[in-house]
């Protein structure tokens, strides 16, 4: 008998991952937060795997940032900055999804919103310290 989340496609697969994920793991912002550190804040959650999110994005939407201060107050108040908080929330979403030998490294890449599939592995490799098919290998 296959299980529910064999019946799925990677597509599904992924979608209901990265939503368990943010659920999980990525919080509401605080009420002590400067406003502009909560409106950034909620920007990069609810974009977090769209890939044309970076800090110059993040800021042009936020109607009360200020550039560099609010990026200061966001790394104070978040614990790292804003490049930081996407990159290490993509990594961990992605260690979760290398769990599934039914995604290859390429959907996962492009799904958690790297361009391409090179520029995640080399950023998986250098803050994880090993290749994203090794975790995968040690997983499966």
């Amino acid at each position: 008998m296959s299980s529910p989340q064999s019946s799925k496609t990677p597509y599904e697969i992924i979608e209901q991952q990265k939503e368990d994920y943010l659920k999980e793991e990525v919080n509401e912002p605080s009420p002590d937060w400067p406003p502009d550190v909560q409106e950034a804040y909620i920007i990069v959650r609810n974009q977090l795997f769209d890939m044309n999110l970076d800090v110059k994005t993040v800021i042009e939407q936020c109607k009360t940032c200020s550039g560099s201060g609010t990026q200061s107050r966001f790394r104070h108040f978040v614990g790292y900055g804003i490049k930081e908080f996407i990159i290490n929330h993509r990594l961990a979403i992605a260690k979760r999804l290398l769990h599934n030998e039914d995604l290859s490294i390429t959907k996962i890449a492009l799904s958690i919103g790297y361009n391409t599939p090179s520029g995640f592995s080399t950023t998986f490799k250098r803050r994880v310290g090993t290749a994203p098919s090794t975790v995968r290998e040690k997983t499966n």
